[in-house]
Protein backbone atom coordinates (compact mmCIF):
# COMPACT_ATOMS: atom_id res chain seq x y z
CA UNK A 1 0.00 0.00 0.00
CA UNK A 2 2.80 2.44 0.87
CA UNK A 3 4.52 1.89 -2.49
CA UNK A 4 1.37 2.60 -4.49
CA UNK A 5 0.82 5.98 -2.77
CA UNK A 6 4.41 7.12 -3.26
CA UNK A 7 4.08 8.03 -7.00
CA UNK A 8 0.84 9.89 -6.27
CA UNK A 9 2.56 11.93 -3.55
CA UNK A 10 5.33 12.81 -5.99
CA UNK A 11 2.96 13.83 -8.77
CA UNK A 12 0.44 15.76 -6.63
CA UNK A 13 2.54 18.95 -6.24
CA UNK A 14 3.24 18.96 -9.98
CA UNK A 15 -0.47 18.70 -10.76
CA UNK A 16 -1.26 21.49 -8.32
CA UNK A 17 1.14 23.87 -10.05
CA UNK A 18 0.60 22.58 -13.60
CA UNK A 19 -2.12 25.13 -14.29
CA UNK A 20 0.03 28.04 -13.17
CA UNK A 21 2.98 29.53 -14.98
CA UNK A 22 6.53 28.61 -14.07
CA UNK A 23 7.04 28.93 -10.30
CA UNK A 24 9.94 31.26 -9.54
CA UNK A 25 11.30 32.64 -6.27
CA UNK A 26 9.49 35.89 -7.10
CA UNK A 27 6.16 34.13 -7.59
CA UNK A 28 6.62 32.22 -4.33
CA UNK A 29 7.35 35.52 -2.59
CA UNK A 30 4.18 36.92 -4.15
CA UNK A 31 2.21 34.06 -2.64
CA UNK A 32 3.71 34.75 0.77
CA UNK A 33 3.49 38.52 0.72
CA UNK A 34 0.25 39.85 -0.80
CA UNK A 35 1.34 43.44 -0.13
CA UNK A 36 4.18 42.92 -2.61
CA UNK A 37 1.76 41.48 -5.16
CA UNK A 38 -0.36 44.62 -4.87
CA UNK A 39 2.75 46.74 -5.51
CA UNK A 40 2.69 48.29 -2.05
CA UNK A 41 6.24 47.19 -1.26
CA UNK A 42 9.25 45.89 -3.16
CA UNK A 43 11.33 42.94 -1.90
CA UNK A 44 14.51 44.98 -1.38
CA UNK A 45 12.60 47.59 0.64
CA UNK A 46 10.45 45.16 2.63
CA UNK A 47 12.45 45.65 5.83
CA UNK A 48 12.63 49.41 5.22
CA UNK A 49 8.85 49.62 5.61
CA UNK A 50 8.95 49.68 9.43
CA UNK A 51 8.87 53.04 11.21
CA UNK A 52 10.64 53.48 14.53
CA UNK A 53 7.78 55.69 15.74
CA UNK A 54 5.41 52.71 15.61
CA UNK A 55 7.22 50.81 18.35
CA UNK A 56 8.56 51.12 21.82
CA UNK A 57 11.76 49.11 21.51
CA UNK A 58 13.46 47.41 24.41
CA UNK A 59 17.22 47.17 24.11
CA UNK A 60 18.28 43.94 22.43
CA UNK A 61 21.27 42.35 24.14
CA UNK A 62 22.06 40.05 21.25
CA UNK A 63 20.53 38.07 18.40
CA UNK A 64 21.84 34.63 17.51
CA UNK A 65 21.03 32.33 14.61
CA UNK A 66 22.35 28.85 13.91
CA UNK A 67 21.71 26.95 10.70
CA UNK A 68 22.37 23.21 10.99
CA UNK A 69 23.40 20.62 8.43
CA UNK A 70 20.94 18.53 6.47
CA UNK A 71 21.31 15.45 4.27
CA UNK A 72 22.31 17.68 1.37
CA UNK A 73 24.26 20.88 0.82
CA UNK A 74 22.55 23.08 3.40
CA UNK A 75 24.72 25.89 4.73
CA UNK A 76 25.70 25.28 8.35
CA UNK A 77 26.90 28.22 10.45
CA UNK A 78 26.33 30.16 13.64
CA UNK A 79 26.12 33.96 13.87
CA UNK A 80 25.71 36.22 16.91
CA UNK A 81 24.96 39.94 16.69
CA UNK A 82 25.51 42.11 19.78
CA UNK A 83 23.70 45.32 20.68
CA UNK A 84 26.77 47.29 19.56
CA UNK A 85 26.85 45.66 16.12
CA UNK A 86 29.74 43.30 16.80
CA UNK A 87 29.18 40.04 14.93
CA UNK A 88 30.71 36.64 15.61
CA UNK A 89 30.45 34.06 12.84
CA UNK A 90 31.43 30.40 12.78
CA UNK A 91 31.15 28.64 9.43
CA UNK A 92 30.73 24.86 9.71
CA UNK A 93 29.85 23.42 6.27
CA UNK A 94 28.67 24.42 2.78
CA UNK A 95 29.53 28.10 3.31
CA UNK A 96 32.18 30.35 1.80
CA UNK A 97 33.98 30.91 5.11
CA UNK A 98 34.75 27.92 7.33
CA UNK A 99 36.01 28.70 10.83
CA UNK A 100 35.59 31.60 13.26
CA UNK A 101 35.35 35.20 12.11
CA UNK A 102 34.61 38.57 13.66
CA UNK A 103 33.14 41.68 12.08
CA UNK A 104 31.01 44.75 12.71
CA UNK A 105 27.74 46.03 11.34
CA UNK A 106 28.69 49.50 10.17
CA UNK A 107 25.19 50.55 9.13
CA UNK A 108 23.20 51.36 12.29
CA UNK A 109 20.06 51.25 10.17
CA UNK A 110 20.51 47.47 9.82
CA UNK A 111 20.50 47.07 13.60
CA UNK A 112 17.38 49.22 13.87
CA UNK A 113 15.62 47.18 11.20
CA UNK A 114 16.46 44.01 13.09
CA UNK A 115 15.11 45.41 16.36
CA UNK A 116 11.95 46.70 14.71
CA UNK A 117 11.27 43.47 12.86
CA UNK A 118 11.69 41.38 16.01
CA UNK A 119 9.17 43.63 17.75
CA UNK A 120 6.76 43.73 14.80
CA UNK A 121 6.52 39.93 14.45
CA UNK A 122 5.96 39.43 18.20
CA UNK A 123 8.95 37.13 18.38
CA UNK A 124 8.60 36.67 22.14
CA UNK A 125 5.00 35.45 21.72
CA UNK A 126 5.78 32.80 19.10
CA UNK A 127 5.84 29.16 20.07
CA UNK A 128 9.31 27.78 20.76
CA UNK A 129 9.35 24.86 18.33
CA UNK A 130 8.17 24.32 14.77
CA UNK A 131 8.64 20.78 13.53
CA UNK A 132 6.67 19.51 10.52
CA UNK A 133 6.53 15.78 9.87
CA UNK A 134 9.42 15.61 7.41
CA UNK A 135 12.99 14.35 7.66
CA UNK A 136 16.44 15.14 6.32
CA UNK A 137 16.03 18.92 6.52
CA UNK A 138 18.01 21.64 8.22
CA UNK A 139 17.04 23.34 11.45
CA UNK A 140 17.37 27.05 12.13
CA UNK A 141 17.67 28.13 15.76
CA UNK A 142 17.12 31.78 16.57
CA UNK A 143 17.62 33.36 19.96
CA UNK A 144 16.97 36.92 21.10
CA UNK A 145 17.96 38.47 24.42
CA UNK A 146 16.23 41.63 25.61
CA UNK A 147 18.11 43.67 28.16
CA UNK A 148 20.25 41.39 30.28
CA UNK A 149 17.73 38.74 31.21
CA UNK A 150 14.76 38.02 28.93
CA UNK A 151 15.70 35.27 26.45
CA UNK A 152 13.58 33.58 23.79
CA UNK A 153 14.81 30.75 21.57
CA UNK A 154 12.92 29.20 18.66
CA UNK A 155 13.64 26.00 16.75
CA UNK A 156 12.45 26.09 13.13
CA UNK A 157 12.89 22.68 11.50
CA UNK A 158 12.40 22.48 7.71
CA UNK A 159 10.95 26.02 7.62
CA UNK A 160 7.90 24.75 9.47
CA UNK A 161 7.38 28.03 11.30
CA UNK A 162 5.41 31.08 10.24
CA UNK A 163 6.60 33.21 7.35
CA UNK A 164 7.48 35.99 9.81
CA UNK A 165 10.09 33.73 11.40
CA UNK A 166 11.49 32.91 7.96
CA UNK A 167 11.62 36.66 7.34
CA UNK A 168 13.73 37.15 10.49
CA UNK A 169 16.14 34.46 9.32
CA UNK A 170 16.40 36.14 5.91
CA UNK A 171 16.96 39.55 7.49
CA UNK A 172 19.84 38.22 9.60
CA UNK A 173 21.37 36.62 6.48
CA UNK A 174 20.97 39.91 4.60
CA UNK A 175 22.62 41.92 7.37
CA UNK A 176 25.69 39.68 7.58
CA UNK A 177 26.23 39.65 3.79
CA UNK A 178 27.91 43.06 3.78
CA UNK A 179 30.25 42.53 6.73
CA UNK A 180 34.02 42.62 6.25
CA UNK A 181 35.21 39.57 8.19
CA UNK A 182 38.46 39.16 10.09
CA UNK A 183 39.60 35.68 11.02
CA UNK A 184 39.63 34.97 14.78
Amino acid sequence: MKLSLFPILLIFPVLCFAQSEHITPKSMFELLYPRWQEGLIQPRTFFDSFNAEDFEIEEIGFVRMERTRCYGACPAYDVSISRTGEVLYTGVANVEKIGSYRGNITNSRDLNRLRLYIKKINYFNMQSMFRPLVTDSATVYTEVTLGNSRVKAIMNYANGGPVELWGLEQLIDHIIEGIEWQEN
